[in-house]
């Protein structure tokens, strides 16, 4: 008599071969990943920034008394994403923006990074009223123009920063550290409300 193989033990035998590969395979791309970021480790640092901007027409005259929105988020070498803030505040008549919050942030790796985003809202409860071209530099939102301004900071700038400061233990970021003044693409004599 010739044994009969059960189809299901054979289905379950290629299922329990293809999990061992992929276990398998998988520790090998973790591994990669954890080597990947080994190799890039540094001299461990706490950087203090507090998030401080001035802000100018194109024209060079101050953007005062309007909104300002900044977040902030950090990329460890992994991929992981933590640090999370945002804060929204308003510019002096100077053109000015200081934030009362200070954001810690550890690096240990060549490959952590720092991203933060400006957001200028300029509007009131007016209508807004400005040339057409301005679509091609910012969006619009419930009558109001905005204005994105993305930046980043790397292990080396934030070195360099902790240097430059002296011993300080808070950077403030309009002291060209990371930026400098925000120039908006509009002049103020360009946009106006009704």
């Amino acid at each position: 008599m010739k044994p009969v193989f059960n189809i299901p033990i054979k289905i379950s035998l290629v299922l329990l071969v293809s999990a061992f590969i992929l276990l398998v395979s998988g520790c090998e791309l973790f591994e990669d990943e954890n080597s990947r970021c080994d190799a890039t480790k540094a001299d461990e640092f706490v950087l203090v920034l507090k998030p401080n901007i001035n802000i100018k027409y194109a024209n060079g005259d101050a953007y005062g008394n309007y909104e300002l929105k900044f977040e902030i988020y950090k990329s460890y070498c992994s991929g992981e994403i933590n640090g999370n803030f945002s804060n929204t505040t308003e510019t002096s008549p100077k053109g000015r923006a200081s934030f009362n919050e200070q954001y810690k942030y550890k690096f240990a790796n060549t490959e952590d990074k720092l991203y933060f985003t400006y957001t200028v809202i300029q509007g009131g409860t007016g209508f807004l009223v400005f040339p057409q071209a301005y679509f091609k530099y910012t969006t619009t939102q419930e009558g109001r123009l905005i204005h994105t301004v993305k930046g980043e900071i790397s292990y080396k700038q934030a070195s360099q920063a902790m240097t430059i400061s002296d011993g300080k233990k808070i950077i403030e970021m309009w002291n060209d550290y990371f930026h400098g003044p925000i120039v908006l693409p509009w002049n103020l004599k360009e946009v106006y409300f009704d």
